[in-house]
């Protein structure tokens, strides 16, 4: 039975297959150091691929930098993420994160703060979580965002992740951007908005967004709207404008 030992190296074309729900990586690369009280492992140059099927569909060629971190703290394990950041198919994530996992629970507790640099409404179709988005809100989101941008997108997850998606408040889920959209739709049978500039906030359950546009012709501000709970609520859109509201009526009307 060792009680102090302590290994390095490095490893090349590493990898784990997806299982379940979780997805899997191959072919990253990377530096160890190791000891019984934890270790670090920071990642090489390498082209790793994310498979991740059950959500993402096909594998993700893909780049990865930065360091893992654990160590032990009583009976239980931590594990840290320190500036890692991922590029593949357009997205660019910056990511810090800590996850503990506990000797008496099945469930590890999780914080995750990550930054994702500037991408397009094409990009942002590619990484819908399929496993736990509902088709509903696929649906709508695809259909929304016709042409523009996704900027200042930034995610916060805090909790026990045996209580996710915290719809009982034992969490906190926030993702939050600003769409910059040239074409946006807020209804199928709607006709386009232009120029939008839309705060949102997704909250886990649902959604919320307030912002400007131009609707037919008219500047309109959108106080807060949104959709409460993607599995059960419909889309609320709160829409004020100053001029030509003649013109908006019949399509507000359906």
């Amino acid at each position: 039975d060792l009680k102090q030992w302590s290994a390095s190296g490095y490893g090349k074309q590493l990898g784990f297959s997806p299982v379940g729900n979780a997805p899997g990586m191959q072919d990253f690369s990377g530096a160890f150091n190791v000891d019984q009280q934890g270790g670090t492992f920071r990642f090489l140059k390498s082209k790793p691929v994310l498979d991740w099927p059950v959500s993402l569909g096909k594998p993700i060629p893909s780049t990865l930098a930065g360091q893992l971190v654990w160590w032990k703290s009583g009976p239980d394990w931590v594990l840290a993420a320190r500036d890692l950041n991922w590029q593949g198919a357009g997205l660019n994530i910056m990511l810090d994160s800590q996850i503990q996992f506990y000797h008496s629970k099945n469930a590890p507790m999780l914080n995750l703060a990550a930054r994702i640099a500037p991408f397009d409404f094409k990009t942002a179709k590619r990484f819908w979580l399929r496993n736990s988005m509902p088709d509903s809100s696929i649906r709508w989101l695809d259909m929304a965002l016709v042409k523009g941008q996704i900027r200042d997108a930034s995610i916060v997850m805090a909790g026990d992740l045996g209580r996710w998606p915290f719809t009982d408040k034992a969490g906190r889920f926030s993702a939050r951007a600003t769409i910059l959209a040239e074409q946006f739709k807020f209804a199928a049978d709607w006709p386009e908005a232009q120029n939008a500039k839309l705060f949102t906030d997704f909250n886990g359950p649902g959604f919320t967004a307030i912002g400007t546009a131009s609707f037919l012709g008219n500047p309109i501000e959108l106080k807060t709207s949104g959709i409460e709970s993607f599995a059960k609520s419909d889309l609320k859109v709160n829409v004020h404008s100053s001029s030509k509201m003649q013109t908006l009526l019949p399509v507000l009307k359906n």
